[in-house]
């Protein structure tokens, strides 16, 4: 009868009442956001492991101490991943892993949100804390791809039923479950390379709009000793 209360109460919300809860996993939740990710991964005729599409950096990544560090980031909006200005910080090595070039960056914090995207060779060495996890792709799969795939409101549905819990946090719950995150497997060469090409020219896009608006605000007072468009963090 509570159930059914519940139920009346959520009106569309409660689609996820068609699903029966299974005895034998009590770990089945009865939310919507789970119920929602299980009607989205029935939706897809195959799915495939994270893990098959791309690899997790662990171990190997070590800086070099410093007390100096410039710190990457991922804009949720966009998936363009820039790097701040160097940071006076506390953190350890221990604590920080360097990215490369043509990394996957993954906020464990904000994937839900679309914070997702492929590292440039404009952030080289930067560095990124156990927030992120960094997802080299695999032999033949386009990181730019990916990216685009894991930001679909399909695939984003998905996400958020994986990693809300209870009390409703969006964090992924550890590097070894979000490589266990179901998505759809990569289309065909071709097919990734179209997407993957659209992301990678609206980045360049980005890089090219950054560098103008600095050199616009330089050539506003040309006689004053204003810092590159390198030394800018800029919110895209």
């Amino acid at each position: 009868m509570e159930t059914e209360k519940v139920l009346d109460a959520l009106g569309e919300e409660a689609t996820f009442a068609l699903w029966p809860l299974n005895p034998a996993r009590p770990q089945e939740r009865l939310d919507v956001a789970h119920w929602r990710m299980k009607e989205a991964v029935a939706q897809l005729p195959a799915t495939v492991s994270l893990s098959d599409l791309a690899d997790l950096v662990s171990t190997g990544r070590t800086p070099k101490q410093s007390n100096f560090y410039s710190f990457a980031f991922v804009s949720r909006g966009t998936a363009f991943v820039g790097r701040k200005a160097l940071t006076d910080t506390q953190y350890g090595t221990e604590t920080l892993q360097a990215v490369e070039d043509g990394d996957i960056l993954v906020s464990g914090i904000d994937l839900v949100h679309g914070s997702v995207g492929v590292v440039g060779d404009d952030c080289q060495a930067a560095v990124v804390s156990k927030e992120y996890c960094i997802l080299p792709a695999k032999k033949g799969v386009d990181p730019h791809w990916l990216v685009a795939m894991l930001r679909t409101p399909l695939v984003k549905r998905i996400i958020e039923g994986f990693v809300t819990g209870t009390s409703n946090r969006t964090r992924v719950e550890s590097p070894e479950a979000l490589m266990s995150l179901p998505v759809p497997p990569a289309p065909t060469t071709a097919a990734q390379k179209t997407s993957g090409d659209r992301l990678r020219q609206a980045h360049a896009h980005q890089r090219q709009v950054v560098t103008e608006v600095a050199e616009a605000s330089r050539l506003a007072l040309p006689e004053s000793d204003t810092p590159s468009a390198t030394d800018e963090v800029v919110d895209l």
